[in-house]
């Protein structure tokens, strides 16, 4: 009985009008060099950064798009708006022609696939090889901007997964390059990727690859808080719910960026290898859908009264806009 009201409610939310869903912007080209207005010398990590969470789930099969669509525009758009976190998620196909085998990484979103039309409207699975090579052009455009790639492994070997994510990044992006550090300064990374995956050797010498980052126990306990409270009933898991959990997030660092820089050089310890949140993301849940969360803390993120030159840290979103992302944006700027 249970799964036939899941049925009937999938489908009336499918059929259902969504604010997010229509939100359909007008580029504004003042968000796309926005770190031109930087100082070389500005740490990455004390950057407030507006991210997409599940960046390439912008189109997938019809019966999934509700279930697991979190954006509502092209990655290529998402730059020009101002985004310079990328959260993508991959997997591996098995079977591949060997002159294809670059396009063996698609992206997804849980157990769904990820897709784009290209130039003839055609829809095709989206590659990693295709975001790297869309994020590439994209600085190569703007190279006063850099772009962060959080890869994540979705689905089958995550070693696998990953691994195929880092050969594919020295083959087309080895050029700009760039392991993530806190140490890094925007100068040290100007027209190029960080990524947060790699190659690296062990104290034995065996080839092995760090899979994301470190170091954030203080964020997840935040997390971990309103998982745990409304594990068993998925139900619960609201977009209110994901307000309030957005709240604490912000209250953890919610200080000033020059006091900020000037702790992080006295004790490098003070702050996480990275702080990140995503907004609108939820874990092991299987309602309300994002667009669904996304209605309720989008609205919520831009009527909050962010303080310009505090630190948020980086920001992922669901249905991420350019409204939203300025929000960001200006908080680095104080006039």
């Amino acid at each position: 009985m249970r799964n036939i009201l899941l049925i009937i409610l999938f489908f009336f939310i499918q059929s259902s009008d969504s604010k997010v869903i229509e939100e359909f912007e007008s580029i504004d080209y003042s968000t796309v060099n926005w770190m031109s207005n930087l100082p070389d010398d500005k740490l990455v990590l004390l950057i407030n950064i507006p991210g997409a969470h599940d960046t390439s789930a912008n189109e997938l099969v019809p019966l999934a798009e509700s279930m697991a669509r979190t954006q509502n525009r092209t990655i290529p758009d998402l730059l020009k708006f101002g985004i310079r976190k990328l959260d993508i998620r991959v997997a591996l196909w098995d079977s591949f022609e060997e002159e294809d085998i670059d396009d063996n990484l698609h992206t997804c979103h849980g157990i769904f696939d990820c897709f784009y039309k290209d130039d003839h409207n055609t829809t095709r699975n989206l590659t990693y090889k295709h975001i790297l090579l869309d994020v590439k052009n994209f600085l190569l455009e703007n190279p006063s901007e850099t772009v962060i790639l959080w890869t994540q492994s979705e689905k089958g070997d995550s070693y696998e997964n990953i691994k195929r994510a880092c050969e594919l990044m020295e083959k087309y992006v080895g050029d700009i390059l760039v392991k993530y550090d806190k140490h890094l300064k925007l100068g040290d990374v100007r027209g190029k990727i960080i990524t947060t995956v790699y190659k690296y050797y062990d104290e034995q010498g065996e080839e092995d690859y760090h899979k994301g980052l470190d170091g954030q126990t203080d964020l997840e306990e935040i997390h971990r808080k309103y998982i745990d409270k409304y594990y068993y009933n998925s139900w619960e898991v609201t977009g209110e719910v994901k307000v309030q959990e957005v709240l604490d997030f912000f209250s953890t660092y919610n200080i000033s960026i020059a006091n900020a820089e000037q702790s992080f050089e006295k004790d490098i310890d003070k702050f996480p290898f990275c702080y990140s949140i995503a907004c609108t993301g939820e874990h092991q849940s299987i309602l309300p859908f994002p667009k669904n969360q996304a209605d309720i803390v989008n609205p919520f993120i831009l009527s909050y009264e962010f303080i310009k030159g505090h630190y948020y840290g980086w920001i992922e979103m669901d249905y991420a806009s350019i409204k939203l992302a300025k929000k960001f944006i200006d908080t680095n700027f104080v006039e």
